[in-house]
């Protein structure tokens, strides 16, 4: 797990840069015990993934609320839903609204992957109280959900025969 930040770098005929942040954010690869052989992508941000892949391998989800914040798409729709389960949706659902923050989780292959448009958490700025309360609980939430969410899915990556 750690921060990353991406920029694109764009050179003017004068030789100026300017640069466009692309993603700053905490991100996570986590290995699976088994190889999924399929990819799964959940995403918050509904409105610039959803223009730039349209309707492909988008999956409808049984629940309107999870509809409403995530777009689902992946290479087959039934492993999928073995691994999004009603319990799965809800606690990705719960952590979306708690948090506030736009995230992605994939799955490939054998290898989860976590992104969080949160900022550089592990960098305090300089201005803040390094034992600020609430700035110490939000670090631990995301810490805490990417546990959580990386142990309820091996669980099922390995019930299952995906």
């Amino acid at each position: 797990m750690c921060n990353i930040l991406t920029e694109s770098e764009i050179i003017d005929s004068d030789g100026n840069s300017t640069y466009t942040t692309i993603f700053s954010g905490l991100f996570a690869e986590i290995s699976l015990s088994k190889n999924s052989n399929f990819n799964l992508y959940v995403h918050s941000d509904k409105g610039l993934f959803g223009k730039l892949f349209n309707k492909k391998n988008k999956m409808e989800m049984d629940s309107q609320d999870f509809e409403k914040v995530f777009d689902v798409r992946t290479t087959d729709k039934i492993k999928a839903m073995q691994l999004l389960t009603s319990d799965i949706m809800e606690y990705l659902l719960d952590f979306k609204l708690k948090s506030g923050n736009k995230f992605e989780l994939t799955l490939k292959n054998d290898k989860l992957y976590l992104r969080f448009h949160c900022g550089n958490i592990f960098e305090m700025p300089s201005f803040k109280n390094n034992l600020d309360k609430n700035t110490l609980e939000l670090y631990f939430k995301y810490l805490d959900f990417s546990c959580e969410i990386t142990k309820k899915l091996y669980n099922l990556v390995k019930e299952t025969e995906l």
